[in-house]
């Protein structure tokens, strides 16, 4: 050699760390590494401790933190610890966990209410979305949170306090009250993905 010239191997290297798909993979590399800053989001479901019931909720959150440069932080909100039901017995342990949850939504920088079967939970829900709307933090409301949004909204903005899903409360006023309709095809007692 001439002593100008690379080996094959150095130079198909140096053609793949010059090359844009390289530096494109190594910008996002550093993303994950070396983050600007951390986006907090309550996550207020009623599957939290159930380990992968939000997974593509996670990961496409996961995704928009790295597109953006941010480390991810998701507080996981129970729905059904954020209302008392006005119950008289309820202990000293129930107070502090609801309370400890709304600070973590009231410390988030946005929140996001996802998809899930039955009532349990949604009076929950919509206690989060109401102080999300009301606060102007960015909520995501997927699937049964979207009816939740809607009908937080009809309730607190359109002042049709008595608004529901048809899915959950039978002999809602029609047109009226009946804010989410319920589907034909739906049935009350198969609940599932």
């Amino acid at each position: 050699t001439d002593g100008t010239s690379f080996p094959k191997k150095e130079r198909i290297m140096r053609h793949v760390r010059e090359s844009e798909a390289m530096k494109s993979w190594t910008r996002l590399a550093k993303s994950v590494d070396d983050p600007q800053g951390e986006c907090v989001i309550a996550m207020v479901g009623k599957y939290c401790n159930q380990g992968d019931a939000y997974l593509s909720v996670v990961k496409a959150l996961t995704h928009a933190a790295i597109a953006t440069r941010q480390q991810l932080r998701i507080e996981w909100i129970d729905a059904s610890e954020l209302i008392t039901n006005n119950d008289p017995f309820e202990t000293k342990a129930q107070t502090q966990k609801r309370e400890s949850a709304w600070e973590r939504i009231k410390n988030s920088d946005g929140v996001v209410v996802p998809g899930g079967f039955g009532s349990r939970g949604i009076e929950g829900k919509i206690a989060a979305i109401q102080y999300a709307r009301e606060n102007k933090v960015p909520c995501l409301g997927i699937c049964l949170g979207m009816q939740c949004a809607v009908i937080e909204y009809a309730r607190n903005v359109l002042n049709k306090p008595h608004a529901h899903s048809a899915e959950f409360v039978e002999g809602l006023e029609e047109d009226h009250n009946d804010i989410v309709v319920f589907m034909p095809e739906g049935d009350r007692e198969r609940m599932g993905g």
